[in-house]
This record gives structure tokens, sequence and C-alpha cells, in this order.
């Protein structure tokens, strides 16, 4: 691959970018300096690396684990190393994403760009998932030592380390909750500023929902709609709609089945972002939600899955979420026709051992109010060092939202 030197110096003051300086790019990915640079993209070395990282996530991260380990001269270790490793694994997949664009546009690779995303053990999984369905078998009715299998190569999400006051919630029973207000009295959405906004991003959230329930009339009967956006480890993101149950001291609350590509993502990459939208207040606002993510209580997951219809009961054991259906539609009603023969005659269905709770605890909340001429104000709470999660995964019994120490910042529209 002739390339121009522009070129290449181009493509290492992206990587530098992303760092922040030279000085981070090489304690953290020192194979993309220059001179390595000028040897990597010779052959196609680049295209062949992004390859065996997106096919060998596992590996590059356990040969990361190493290199770190020597690096630090054995400071790090346990799990401090492994989240290290798997961070370095997703800058590396980031960047060579980004070498590659930038290549491919100068010199014209004959070849695809690979994605560096979900790991072998999802090809696998998606396999297993047809050939039970070509054996007539519903899938999310197998066994548990199979549904065991399925998930062996998958972390789970750690536990929360205890209780917490729930603040909002928008399910009861499975119905809405009406609102304290009436759109009538509703007080007048007042613009966003460093001198009205609550000293947390909770308290601030609250607030926020209240009112815009209070202009709709009520939160909605299924719960509050959000964008949830999830990664791969090598930072492929994707994004879907979810319901946000609750909002309690720790953080952001939604429910779902863990092998679904959002799960096995999460499980995989556990940090979230998620955006709430209320177009019908004035003006209309946003909130962005970022951070780690931690699994409900298995009790807690059990309460709400109570809560539910029985009909999404059954359903939850219907359906392997995101998995390709063979059988197209009728698959899907064979496997529900299936789940309801199972817990036919009113027997209490059980929620499946692979559905519960996700928590995002938030590191980052930003709150946006639409402004006139795009002026729109921008407040960003943002977790500090020492102070929940701000100091990773050895801090998370301190994340209460209330209690950390937070540094409010305006962003330009």
């Amino acid at each position: 691959m002739g390339l121009f030197p522009q070129v290449l110096t181009t493509v290492r003051s992206l990587c530098e970018a992303r760092l922040g300086d030279r000085k981070g790019l090489l304690e953290l990915a020192p194979e993309f300096e220059l001179g390595n640079l000028e040897r990597l993209a010779a052959g196609d070395k680049l295209l062949k690396l992004a390859k065996a990282r997106a096919e060998h996530a596992d590996e590059c991260v356990a040969h990361d684990a190493t290199v770190l380990e020597a690096m630090s001269g054995g400071a790090l270790s346990g799990s401090a190393l492994e989240l290290a490793a798997g961070q370095r694994h997703q800058l590396v997949c980031t960047l060579l994403q980004d070498c590659l664009t930038v290549l491919h546009n100068a010199a014209g690779i004959s070849e695809a760009l690979p994605t560096v995303g979900l790991a072998a053990a999802d090809a696998a999984e998606a396999g297993a998932a047809a050939a039970a369905a070509a054996a007539g078998v519903a899938p999310a009715l197998r066994s548990g030592a199979e549904a065991g299998a399925e998930d062996a190569s998958l972390r789970e999400l750690p536990p929360p380390p205890g209780p917490c006051e729930i603040v909002v919630e928008t399910w009861a029973g499975g119905k809405g909750r009406p609102a304290e207000s009436s759109a009538a009295d509703s007080p007048t959405v007042a613009p966003l500023s460093e001198a009205v906004a609550a000293p947390d991003p909770l308290s601030q959230f609250a607030a926020w929902f209240a009112e815009a329930a209070a202009v709709s009339g009520g939160v909605p009967s299924e719960g509050q709609a959000v964008t949830l956006a999830t990664s791969t480890p090598g930072g492929f993101p994707s994004a879907r709609v979810v319901l946000l149950k609750q909002v309690d001291e720790r953080g952001f609350v939604f429910f779902t089945n863990m092998r679904s590509r959002k799960g096995r993502e999460l499980r995989r990459n556990p940090r979230a972002a998620l955006m709430v939208h209320w177009p019908h207040t004035d003006p209309p606002r946003c909130v962005r939600v970022e951070g780690p993510v931690e699994s409900l209580t298995p009790e807690e997951s059990d309460a709400y899955f109570a809560s539910r219809s029985r009909g999404s009961q059954v359903g939850a054991w219907a359906s392997d979420q995101s998995t390709s259906l063979e059988g197209g539609r009728a698959a899907l009603e064979a496997s529900l026709a299936e789940a309801e023969a199972r817990f036919a005659g009113g027997a209490e269905v059980p929620r499946p051992p692979h559905w519960g709770g996700v928590r995002v605890v938030p590191t980052a909340v930003e709150f946006w109010s639409n402004g006139a001429s795009r002026l729109h104000d921008r407040l960003r709470f943002e977790r500090q060092a020492g102070a929940g999660l701000a100091g990773g995964d050895e801090a998370r019994a301190d994340a209460n939202m209330r209690s950390a120490a937070w540094r409010v910042s305006r962003l330009a529209p």
C-alpha cells in the first residue's frame, strides 16, 4: 500500500486526538505511532489486524492484559487489569477503524472494511438457535443445560451493592401512574440555568419528569420511552427504544432479555447511554445519560415480571430475542403456542433466568432545553473523581447520585 507521508501524518493526528495528546498515544496504543503506522500500513497489515480483533476478541483482550501487566511492572492485576485490557481492546479497535477509513479513502483499499463487532460466540449462538428452529425446537424453551452453555462465554453484569430508594417509578402493577397535577395548573417550564439547576442530576431529572408528565396529563401507560445505545467491545454502536421503568438513587432502570443483542453487548461491554426526549414540553427537552451498567437483584426483577400481563410473561419465554427466525412468523407463533401449553391451566409464569432488569449508573448526565435561534441550554453533570463510579468499579458501593460530588458545566449548543 503506497501512501503519501501526509496521509500517515493525518492518521497519527487522528489517533492522538482520540487520546487527547501524543503522550496518551504512546502509553496506551504505541503501535499507532508514526513509525509503526508506516510498517502496519505496508501490505494491508492494518486490515489483517482489524480482522483479527474482530474475529478473536477474547484472545486479543487476553493478549492486551499481558501487555498492560508488563507495561505496568505488575502494578495492574486482577479486576483492574481485566477492565484495563477490555478498554485497550476497545480503544485499539476504534483506532483501527479510524485509520482504515482514512486509508481507504486515500489509497483505495480494495477489500471491504471489517466490522470489529460481535465476537464469534455470537455467531455460534445464532447458529445454535437456527439449528434448534430447523429441528422444530422452540429456542427459548430448551433445557437449562443448553441455555447455560449458550451463556457460558458471556460475563454477568455486576449486582448492585445494596437496596436504594426509588425516586421516579413509571410503572405500578404494569400500569402508568397519573400525574400529580393537570396540564391546566402545571408550572411554566423555565429556562435552564446554573442558578436554578438542582445540585444533583437525580433531583433535576425528577423535576423535569414531573413537569413533562403534568403537561401530557400523566406518565405513559407502559412507561417512559427512551433511546438506549450499547456498543460492542470493538466500539460499534447500536441503538433502540426501550421503556424506562424507574429511576432510583443509583440510576436508570429498564428490563430486557439478556440474550438479545443489547443484552450480549452489555455483557461484553458493560456501559451504555440513554436519552429521553420530551418534545411536548415548552420548550422541548432532552436528557442524556452515560455510565456503566449493573443488574437488578433477582427479587427486583421478579417483582416487575410478576406485574406484567400474562401474555407478556409467556411471550418472554417464547421469543429468543434478536435471533434470526428461519421459519418466519410461523416459527414464532409455534414457539408461543408451545410456551402457552407449558404454562396452561393457570399456572404461574416464572421469570425466565435470562430476563431481568438493568440499571445504567450515571457518570455523566446532560440536560438540554431548546432555545431560540439555536441558543439551546445544555448543562452537563459529571461525577467527580472519588465520588461513586468516577474512580472505577471498586467505588461502586458509593454510587448514590444525591451524595456524589458533581461538576456542572454549560456546553455550547
